[in-house]
C-alpha cells in the first residue's frame, strides 16, 4: 500500500517521523489500535504537482488470509512431525515384537533343517499373541514328526533283523550312480566277507555282482522307471527278476534272484535277493 504525508520544510511531519522510527526499529508485525499488520516500508520524497510530498510505500503487507495461510502450515508441519513420531514407534514396536521373533524363528528353523535328527528340536517362540500360537503348533508337528521317526528307525531296523534271518543273501543298495551296499545281510557276510560285514559296506554292488541278463543299464531302467505311483497315489513296487555271477574275496557263484525297490528312513534303496 502507499500513503502520502505532507512534506514540511523543516523535515519530516511528526507521525510520518515516528512511524518511520518505528518501522525501522522493529519491521514485521505492527499493532496499529485493534488492528495487526506486518510490513515492511520505505520513506521517500518526491515532487507531487508542484508540491514536495512524502512516500510512505508498503512492500509485504499481510493480510488476514496470509495470517492463517501460515498457522495452516505450522499445524501442518506439526502434524506431519507427529505421523513421523508415531511411524517410528510403530516400526521399534513392529521390530520388537513381531520382525525379531520372526528372525528368531528363521534361525531355529535354519537349525532344524541341517539337523541329522530331530531328538530335542524346537522352536523359541511362545507367547498368547499370534506368533506364540504359532510357535506352540511348530512344537506339537516337530514332536509329532520325531515320534514318526522313532517308529520309522525301529521299523528300519525289524526290517534288517528280518533280512538277517533267511538264508538268501540279501543286500541293501542306494539309489546313486554308484549303487553301493548300504546293508547286507547275515548270509551276505557269511558267506562272502567270512563274517566281517564292514568289508561289503560301501563299496559297489556291480563289484560283486555281475548282471548276465538283463544287462545293468537296462535293469536299472526297468526298475526304476517301472517304480512309481498308481493312480490312486498309492505306491507300486515292480520286482525285477536277474541271473549272473556273485563274486568276492575269491570266492565265485552263479546268482539267481529278484529285486524291487524299497522306502526305508534314510532313502529310496533297491533291495537284492539272491537265491542262496
Amino acid at each position: 500500500g502507499i500513503r502520502l504525508y505532507r512534506w514540511n520544510m523543516n523535515g519530516m511531519p511528526l507521525d510520518t517521523q515516528e512511524a518511520r522510527a518505528r518501522l525501522q526499529a522493529k519491521p514485521g508485525i505492527q499493532v496499529l489500535g485493534d488492528r495487526i499488520q506486518g510490513y515492511r516500508a520505505y520513506f521517500s520524497l518526491v515532487n507531487l504537482y508542484g508540491q514536495p510530498v512524502v512516500l510512505a510505500r508498503v512492500t509485504r503487507p499481510f493480510s488476514p488470509r496470509m495470517l492463517s495461510h501460515k498457522l495452516a502450515q505450522s499445524t501442518a508441519l506439526i502434524l506431519l512431525l507427529a505421523l513421523v513420531l508415531l511411524g517410528a514407534v510403530i516400526v521399534l514396536y513392529l521390530d520388537f515384537k513381531v520382525f525379531g521373533r520372526l528372525r528368531a524363528l528363521n534361525a531355529d528353523l535354519s537349525d532344524i533343517e541341517i539337523a541329522t535328527h530331530l531328538r530335542g528340536a524346537k522352536v523359541s517362540l511362545s507367547g498368547d499373541d499370534e506368533l506364540g500360537v504359532l510357535g506352540g503348533k511348530l512344537n506339537r508337528l516337530l514332536q509329532r514328526l520325531q515320534r514318526n521317526r522313532v517308529r520309522n528307525v525301529r521299523g528300519e531296523h525289524y526290517i534288517f533283523k528280518l533280512l538277517d534271518t533267511i538264508s538268501d543273501l540279501a543286500f541293501l543298495v542306494s539309489v546313486n550312480d554308484d549303487q553301493t551296499i548300504v546293508r547286507p545281510n547275515a548270509a551276505a557276510v557269511k558267506n562272502l566277507a567270512r563274517g566281517h560285514r564292514d568289508k561289503l559296506v560301501g563299496i559297489g554292488l556291480w563289484d560283486v555282482l555281475d548282471l548276465d541278463h538283463p544287462d545293468r543299464e537296462e535293469f536299472m531302467r526297468l526298475l526304476l522307471d517301472n517304480s512309481g505311483q498308481n493312480d490312486n497315489g498309492s505306491t507300486r513296487d515292480h520286482v525285477l527278476s536277474f541271473n549272473g555271477t556273485l563274486s568276492f574275496g575269491g570266492m565265485e557263484r552263479a546268482a539267481n534272484g529278484k529285486a524291487l525297490l524299497v522306502h526305508l528312513q534314510r532313502e529310496d534303496m533297491i533291495l537284492f535277493i539272491v537265491e542262496s
